[in-house]
């Protein structure tokens, strides 16, 4: 119950990322998603309305100092996480991302007792932790509400990069986890809570 009065918050000069994103012939991909992670591997934006151009690029402004990945992707092609790359204030750092071969994921939690689908969350963490579940673009909504593909009980992530992963359920006090190696195409995977 108390206001404080006199605070200055002092914001650093801003960078930018220059994007060049192509498709796996050579073309400039044109209206992919890009996810942006800071250095702890959060995702500045989750739903992500930022895509690429006709000329396959996009200019990620004003981003703080400080080293972040990217990832981008297409209904079904995607990029492997980038390495880290620094951006300084004022200046634009350019980073190139070559699309390739992804995989869908579908995942359906069932319940421990009837085995029947049930509703619940689902998340997707690579070795280091990042987690792919809660990375929501463009291309997602049209999948949704375009093309018909809500389900209340199967939850769709992807295109994810090639990799290993471990996909975590849970539903209520029940839960599970799942290690999956994806290497392309479809990937469907089934989980009974305990």
């Amino acid at each position: 119950d108390q206001a404080l009065d006199g605070l200055v918050l002092e914001l650093p000069e801003p960078g930018a990322l220059k994007l060049t994103v192509m498709a796996p012939d050579g073309s400039p991909a044109s209206g992919a998603a890009v996810f942006v992670r800071d250095a702890s591997g959060r995702t500045l934006e989750p739903f992500s309305m930022q895509t690429t151009g006709p000329d396959g690029e996009l200019l990620v402004k004003s981003l703080a100092p400080g080293d972040y990945t990217v990832l981008t992707r297409t209904k079904d092609l995607c990029s492997p996480e980038s390495a880290a790359v620094r951006v300084r204030a004022n200046e634009v750092t350019e980073l190139r991302l070559d699309l390739g071969v992804g995989t869908i994921v579908k995942v359906q939690l069932q319940s421990k007792e009837s085995r029947e689908p049930v509703r619940g969350s689902v998340r997707v963490l690579d070795a280091a932790d990042r987690d792919y579940a809660n990375l929501f673009g463009y291309q997602d909504l049209q999948y949704l509400y375009i093309e018909g593909g809500f389900s209340p009980t199967e939850h769709r992530f992807g295109p994810l990069p090639p990799g290993r992963y471990t996909v975590h359920g849970q539903a209520g006090d029940q839960s599970a986890k799942k290690p999956v190696t994806l290497k392309g195409g479809e990937r469907r995977v089934v989980m009974r809570l305990k």
